[in-house]
């Protein structure tokens, strides 16, 4: 919006600007008058500069908040540099013969050319954290004892359990999906059926794909589950960060926000699930700070102690 005025600012200048001079070049009947019309145009001229300068610099405030809002749901799973390599080692040391070489040849395969960057289409993601929270009670262990995860997951399995492991999670997807190409967010999900704390997920029931994944492998966005064992096939995330807000603060403060679900708890309320798309997409709405800006944007007004 700011970009947008002071676009509009510049062009008026510039219009403005040539119309006067023109006008003054032709009327001139003096010297006084041309040097006028000269010094016209040398405070227009400097004007103009500066509004380039305001415009440049608004230009790279308004992509430095784009950038450290990108920066803040940086997909990348760096738990998955160190843990995959000893993954790959157990596998390269098969011998030609073994029946997992050729049952995990493929799966092997997609995960080597993988970025470690977590997307809803993405299927070596599926495979990277299947795999990696298959070790559940090592991983348990280590939380337990303020270890280190990734340490101790790295000092504590072995080439076989390695090996197995992938092989049960390629079964898993099979089974339950039809193949172990499961893209990630066809598996992690977003839903908010009831206004219960502990939610009953369905996987009948409507829900949206998430690209976010656990802290434990280096995400940002975290995106998880905690208590009772889901029985479901898909994951449905119940814990992370459920809200962000990002503030500037000025002569007007601003800010951005994001939410899951909705403001209400309410299932028959607009509002009970209107921001679980933006949340899924990571599109920050604009917080309502001031008195106009809430009069601006407000559905229905009232005031306390008259008929609703």
């Amino acid at each position: 919006m700011l970009f947008n005025v002071a676009c509009a600012l510049l062009a008026a200048a510039l219009a403005g600007a040539f119309t006067w001079i023109f006008m003054r070049g032709r009327e001139a009947t003096s010297t006084a008058e041309l040097n006028a019309a000269r010094a016209d145009h040398n405070r227009v001229t400097a004007e103009l500069a500066a509004a380039r300068n305001d415009l440049s610099q608004l230009s790279s405030l308004n992509a430095q908040r784009s950038s450290d809002l990108a920066a803040a749901y940086d997909p990348a799973l760096l738990a998955f540099e160190r843990l995959l390599p000893a993954l790959f080692a157990s596998f390269d040391a098969l011998a030609p013969v073994d029946s997992h070489r050729a049952a995990l040849a493929e799966p092997i395969g997609a995960l080597r050319a993988w970025d470690h960057r977590a997307a809803v289409d993405s299927v070596p993601t599926t495979l990277a954290i299947l795999w990696a929270q298959s070790f559940g009670a090592v991983i348990a262990e280590a939380k337990a004892r303020d270890l280190v995860v990734v340490d101790h997951l790295l000092a504590s399995t072995t080439s076989v359990q390695h090996l197995d492991a992938l092989t049960q999670v390629v079964a898993r997807l099979t089974r339950d999906f039809g193949t172990w190409k499961t893209p990630w967010g066809e598996i992690n999900r977003f839903q908010r059926i009831s206004g219960d704390i502990t939610q009953k997920f369905d996987d009948l029931a409507p829900s949206l794909p998430i690209a976010f994944a656990p802290s434990d492998w280096g995400a940002l966005p975290a995106y998880g589950v905690s208590g009772p064992a889901q029985t479901t096939k898909r994951i449905y995330g119940n814990r992370g960060n459920s809200f962000v807000a990002a503030v500037e603060f000025g002569p007007r403060v601003k800010a951005k926000t994001i939410l899951t679900g909705g403001v209400s708890g309410d299932p028959r309320s607009p509002h009970f699930n209107d921001q679980s798309e933006r949340y899924a997409a990571v599109k920050f709405k604009e917080a309502l700070y001031y008195r106009e800006d809430i009069e601006r944007h407000a559905t229905r007004t009232y005031h306390p102690g008259t008929p609703k």
